[in-house]
C-alpha cells in the first residue's frame, strides 16, 4: 500500500522517485537523482503516513521538520501537502545540517594536519587519526624517559600528557615549562 503510494507522490512531485533500495512495506525513501543528500522518508505510523527528511548521520538536527498525512488522500494532494508543508523547513534545516557537516570535516582535516606536524617535529607516526566520533591521538614511548600522549582539541589546542621517571633535574625542567 505504501508502495503504490509513494510511487503516486513521486509522480506528482518533480524530479523525486522512490529509492528502490530503501523501499519496505512499511518505510519508503523518496529521493532526487541531482541532489543525492536530500531525501523524503515516508513510513507508516499509528495509521498515518509519516514524512521526514534525510539527514547527514552527525547532524541531525534536535527537531527535524516532520508532518503526518492521512493514508486515505491521493498521491497529489499528500505531495502539495509536502511541498507546502514540509519542504521549506526541511530544505531550511538540511542546509544548516550540511554546512554544520562541512564545518566538522574542515576541522577534522585540520586536527589530522595538526597530529602529522607534531608526529614530524616527534619522528614517530601517528598513533590514530581524527574521525567523525573518533579522537585522534600521538602516543610516542621513549626508553629511557617515558611516555608523552599528544591529542588536537576541537577549540584548535592541544592536550599534551606527559609520563616520565626522572630524577629532579627532569622534574624542575616539567616544572619551568609549565610555569
Amino acid at each position: 500500500m505504501l508502495q503504490a503510494k509513494a510511487q503516486e507522490i513521486a509522480a506528482a512531485l518533480e524530479h523525486w522517485q522512490v529509492d528502490p533500495d530503501c523501499a519496505y512495506p512499511a518505510l519508503v525513501h523518496l529521493k532526487r537523482p541531482d541532489l543525492p543528500e536530500v531525501g523524503i522518508r515516508l513510513r507508516v505510523y499509528n495509521g498515518r503516513i509519516s514524512i521526514t527528511g534525510k539527514f547527514p548521520p552527525y547532524s541531525v538536527p534536535a527537531q527535524p521538520p516532520r508532518i503526518t498525512v492521512s493514508r486515505e488522500r491521493d498521491g497529489a494532494a499528500i505531495a502539495a501537502d509536502i511541498k507546502r508543508r514540509f519542504l521549506p523547513d526541511y530544505i531550511t534545516a538540511l542546509s544548516q545540517a550540511l554546512r554544520e557537516e562541512r564545518q566538522a570535516q574542515e576541522q577534522i582535516v585540520q586536527q589530522n594536519a595538526q597530529l602529522d606536524t607534531l608526529a614530524e617535529g616527534l619522528g614517530c607516526a601517528v598513533t590514530q587519526y581524527v574521525e567523525r566520533n573518533c579522537q585522534g591521538s600521538i602516543i610516542h614511548y621513549t626508553r629511557d624517559k617515558g611516555r608523552i600522549k599528544l591529542r588536537p582539541m576541537y577549540n584548535g589546542q592541544i592536550e599534551v600528557e606527559i609520563r616520565a621517571t626522572g630524577g629532579l633535574e627532569l622534574a624542575l625542567e616539567f616544572c619551568a615549562l609549565m610555569r
